[in-house]
């Protein structure tokens, strides 16, 4: 089949991210699927200002969204990405599996482990919602239709957007054999802001309210309040049972779960819920406590 045009997009504050961005760069070209324009916006924030950005110059009919510190998991991943949006008009997004790289460090691959910063490798097409916005394909008219990517929202982009494509009717699909490496946050302050930066987001996302998202509902104002001063009390809990990865990938969960020792997923929780609790503090004027991280 003839190549069309696809229009890959990668948000980048400096064009660099420490030699990531060029090695990337690099490794497109390698890709087997040749028909490309690579648009790379820099100096942009938020994030989904920077991809809408991207979106308009996109000349392609295939969008193919990117963090700027990927690497391929092999030469066919964009072809995979191409071919599986094709296969089905009602494939609203089709991403990649992500895991560690070769050279993660101890801390980057205990963390991929015990939270969702990694997703194994698919052995055929999968539907779920395990896809981010590190890597996945979307077409342009789709993108349209939801009304492009939130700008008023820090992080939890991703999680927005898939629910807007779930209301929509679309579906989130994972291709067999499509994998990235991704890094993991590189010691436990990177850890921690990424785990506040989402609290806050998550927040602005049930503001913005584009789109009605059941496990956010907590974060409605009328039950905020209550909702961090029940997290704060049972978040200890999660010290003795770390349930969060097994839930997410449907696993059985053990007797043993319920005796495993988990501080950093519960720490994790702890600085999430401090973003939330700069959201309030943001709508109401009140001071914040970003010095925190």
């Amino acid at each position: 089949m003839k190549e069309k045009l696809v229009s890959i997009v990668i948000p980048s504050w400096d064009g660099s991210r420490g030699g990531k961005t060029q090695k990337l760069l690099k490794q497109l070209k390698e890709q087997s699927y040749k028909k490309k324009e690579v648009i790379v916006v820099k100096h942009v924030k938020p994030v989904g200002k920077a991809r809408n950005i991207g979106t308009k110059k996109a000349k392609g009919d295939i969008i193919i969204y990117m963090d700027d510190d990927i690497e391929f998991g092999h030469k066919d991943v964009l072809k995979n990405l191409v071919e599986g949006i094709n296969k089905d008009k009602k494939r609203g997004i089709v991403g990649c599996s992500y895991i560690p790289p070769k050279n993660a460090n101890a801390f980057q691959k205990k963390i991929a482990k015990q939270s969702r910063m990694s997703v194994s490798i698919k052995k055929k097409d999968e539907e779920t919602d395990e896809v981010c916005s590190m890597c996945f394909a979307m077409r342009k008219e789709v993108i349209k239709q939801i009304g492009f990517w939130n700008e008023k929202i820090t992080s939890a982009t991703d999680t927005e957007l898939r629910f807007l494509v779930k209301k929509f009717g679309y579906k989130t699909i994972i291709p067999a054999n499509t994998w990235i490496y991704h890094p993991p946050p590189e010691n436990l302050k990177a850890y921690l802001r990424k785990a506040y930066w989402y609290g806050l987001g998550s927040v602005q996302v049930v503001r913005t309210n584009r789109v009605e998202i059941p496990s956010l509902g907590f974060l409605k104002d009328r039950v905020i309040l209550f909702y961090i001063f029940f997290r704060f009390i049972t978040i200890p809990l999660e010290l003795f049972f770390p349930r969060a990865r097994k839930i997410a990938e449907k696993k059985r969960i053990t007797f043993k779960d319920f005796f495993r020792f988990d501080f950093l997923l519960a720490l994790s929780q702890y600085y999430s819920l401090f973003g939330v609790v700069e959201g309030f503090l943001k709508k109401n004027n009140k001071k914040t406590f970003r010095r925190i991280v």
